[in-house]
């Protein structure tokens, strides 16, 4: 007779030692001496079915119970119950009853609830045969007999074979399918039309045939939105010209005016015409520079520098120099030499201006300048747009000598009064006094200033 206890889920179960050893951690996945062993089960009605509730029984122990190290032993009748014995660890009584009492209400068989006690004799269980494997193999189920003894086994048994404990969460898909209507089925596939096979393959041909002219005059292609993006870009250009051509307009009629404006200047007496593409006096630095000119071939490009330093330091002890260099000829940056010109910028304008008056005419200057035993000319640095009308005569000038027609004649620069080009007394080439480069004579339409 199998003797069961009803107090397993008691609080006061496992005793002191239990409790003490569940709370320093041991028995949850710890291991123990095979003789600390203790046993509990689970009690189903009479005429249970044997395997059907071992079977559960695994699987509940797999679902809610997997921390711990249980084995399912077998199944016996005790005191008008089917009950399902398991073996467990001695030291794991404590947190095994809280696990099982917070899992009580998912012990359900056939509905109802099932409890939980303790085991005394577990020798008396067994474990019960599939009737699939027993119906299989043409075998009959034995009587009854006490079970023997088995030997504990630390690992947990493999799942049941049967398809009807196949997983683990088969309760919880079995209720999403009892809580879920069942999908709606597949439309009904309409009736064919009536009629021959020759005239369903002819509406076939004329719906493919429509669709086949629908796609070339509604679908768009890569020529349709090639076709759109020039259409656009001749769109864009038009609003671009028809925006900014007012803005040309009003330019030119601007321009017009400034000429206008500078003759008129000139006219109450300025000195010279103001060209608008001049370069202002405070960012051109010749303003504020002067020239040291003849400078004797002999001292290199230090040596110049070292002497005029020491010359404006001791002619102008006062005056702040922003730069000292010299003055270079030649391509760039190879074919450079020096010229027997340096230069000394200095703060401003008016400072430029009151050296200059101190220094006096380079035709009977106050103050002489000597470098290298030779008397050096200084003088006002060329402005931008003076050495752009210079450069422009001597290129005009070369342009002239090159040309077959003007072989064995004299040409000559003019720089002073009238400037320009002349070739035997004629001006061929003319440098107005507000021009930057000049124009040739209109005997000579093919000839054009050579780019810079």
């Amino acid at each position: 007779m199998v003797a069961v206890k009803k107090d397993f889920l008691s609080k006061k179960a496992g005793g002191a030692r239990a409790a003490a050893l569940a709370q320093a951690g041991v028995g949850s996945h710890g291991s123990m001496d095979e003789d600390s062993r203790s046993y509990f089960g689970f009690l189903f009605p009479v005429g249970s079915d044997h395997w059907e509730v071992h079977c559960l029984i695994c699987e509940y122990i797999k679902d809610f119970l997997e921390e711990f190290t249980l084995e399912v032993l077998g199944v016996t009748n005790a005191d008008g119950h089917i009950c399902v014995c398991v073996e467990f660890f001695t030291v794991q009584t404590a947190p095994l009853e809280a696990k099982i009492f917070e899992k009580r209400d998912s012990f359900i068989f056939h509905g109802s609830h099932i409890s939980a006690v303790k085991i005394e004799n577990p020798e008396l269980f067994k474990k019960p045969r599939d009737p699939g494997l027993a119906s299989a193999s043409g075998e009959h189920p034995a009587p009854a007999q006490a079970p023997a003894v088995a030997p504990p086994v630390r690992a947990p048994p493999s799942a049941p074979t049967s398809s009807l404990f196949s997983t683990p969460n088969r309760r919880l898909v079995h209720k999403v399918f009892e809580t879920t209507e069942p999908p709606p089925g597949l439309p009904v596939t309409p009736a064919l039309p009536q009629g021959s096979s020759e005239d369903k393959l002819d509406k076939v041909l004329t719906s493919l045939d429509a669709l086949t002219t629908f796609i070339k005059s509604e679908v768009v292609t890569r020529n349709h939105l090639d076709k759109f993006h020039q259409e656009q870009l001749q769109i864009l250009e038009k609003r671009i010209e028809q925006s900014v051509g007012p803005v040309h307009v009003e330019l030119k009629e601007l321009r017009a005016r400034l000429v206008t404006l500078e003759t008129q200047h000139i006219g109450l007496g300025s000195a010279r015409a103001r060209s608008f593409s001049e370069r202002p006096r405070a960012s051109d630095p010749a303003f504020k520079t002067i020239v040291f000119k003849n400078i004797p071939e002999a001292l290199n490009g230090d040596q110049r520098i070292v002497a005029i330093e020491s010359f404006m330091k001791s002619k102008f002890p006062q005056v702040r120099i922003r730069d000292i260099g010299n003055y270079y000829k030649g391509a760039f940056p190879n074919g450079r030499s020096l010229t027997r010109a340096a230069y000394v910028e200095l703060s401003n304008a008016d400072v430029r201006r009151e050296v200059l008056d101190k220094i006096g005419p380079k035709d009977s200057p106050k103050i002489k300048c000597t470098i290298g035993g030779s008397d050096v000319a200084i003088k006002k640095a060329l402005t931008e747009a003076a050495m752009q009308r210079n450069s422009a005569l001597r290129r005009a000038a070369d342009l002239i000598k090159g040309d077959a027609r003007f072989t064995g004649k004299l040409s000559k620069i003019e720089w002073n009064g009238e400037r320009g080009v002349t070739v035997d007394g004629s001006f061929v080439f003319k440098q107005a006094q507000a021009d930057l480069t000049g124009t040739f004579d209109s005997k000579y339409p093919d000839l054009s200033l050579p780019v810079r």
